[in-house]
């Protein structure tokens, strides 16, 4: 390291200039290129924000505040902060509103073709390429597959009864479908305050008893780790009641269900005042159902 310092120091200005340049290009475009790997891989737009949404910002601090970049900057600035804002105003935190520095990514790619539009004829050639691939990226994450089911090519069998009776599936998932809803009727009653877990708001769609919730989102976003349960106890003080049964949906989102998660919160409620009732599945899709013990008359 010391040894790049001295060089540094008896190279010319200009020539510390020209590399550092050089540097910033190769760190920006790599940037990009990560993002759109995983961004295809994972057909989620928020891994390309996430690699790319301070580029434009980088130009503007590290290459001399040129006066080009201003404008760029004050966008990414302006947009980071609203990011910051809107996640402090809701229990989710950050995980929930990536989507706002998708602006910050198109000014940042703005930015890279005014930093390559000089450069010799391959690198602007590749830096129009990544620009294709990033719109290419979008288009195949939004309209390639349909959401959270595989790609259309494969949805090839219709769903022939119930609330999703006409909509085209794969084999596999129009079987977990007519599995879900003849179970989750058999499980519930009418008159019955349902709570479903986790994000399984299809539930209660399909579901004799009334939704006991505050959203049909779950709004304790196990998915997302917030680990926080504050939300679902203020809501049962407001109701002064709790759910009589809670029904938890594996269906693949994740890993496991939050009440086999020794760590959540939630699950303390839960296992002290119900008592494990039933479990039924087909391939790797599951129903988990607890029922409110018999001592549990009110709220307390």
């Amino acid at each position: 390291m010391g040894f790049v310092k001295i060089i540094f120091m008896f190279m010319p200005i200009s020539d510390k200039k020209e590399i550092f340049l050089r540097i910033s290009e190769a760190i920006i475009l790599v940037c990009f290129l990560w993002g759109i790997c995983k961004g295809f891989r994972y057909s989620n737009l928020n891994y390309l924000v996430y690699e790319t949404f301070f580029c434009g910002v980088f130009l503007y601090l590290f290459l001399g505040r040129e006066q080009k970049y201003e404008g760029i900057a004050t966008i990414i600035f302006i947009n980071v902060l609203w990011y910051y804002l809107a996640s402090l105003g809701n229990i989710y935190g950050f995980y929930g509103r990536q989507y706002i520095l998708m602006l910050s990514t198109v000014a940042s790619l703005w930015g890279v073709y005014l930093l390559c539009k000089e450069r010799s004829v391959q690198i602007r050639v590749g830096v129009y390429c990544l620009a294709i691939a990033c719109c290419i990226m979008v288009i195949c994450s939004n309209y390639n597959n349909v959401y959270r089911d595989e790609e259309m090519i494969n949805l090839d069998s219709k769903v022939e009864e119930g609330v999703w009776k006409g909509c085209y599936t794969t084999k596999e998932r129009k079987d977990a479908i007519t599995f879900f809803e003849r179970k989750i009727k058999e499980l519930t009653n009418a008159g019955e305050k349902i709570l479903f877990l986790d994000w399984a708001s299809f539930g209660y769609l399909i579901s004799n008893g009334q939704p006991f919730n505050s959203s049909t989102y779950d709004t304790m976003y196990y998915s997302y780790s917030v680990n926080n349960s504050k939300i679902m106890y203020d809501f049962f003080e407001l109701k002064k009641d709790i759910p009589d049964k809670i029904i938890y949906i594996d269906y693949g989102r994740d890993e496991k269900l939050s009440i086999e998660d020794n760590h959540w919160q939630f699950n303390e409620f839960v296992n002290k005042l119900y008592d494990y009732a039933a479990m039924d599945s087909i391939n790797e899709y599951r129903i988990v159902m607890y029922e409110k013990k018999n001592d549990i008359l009110n709220y307390h």
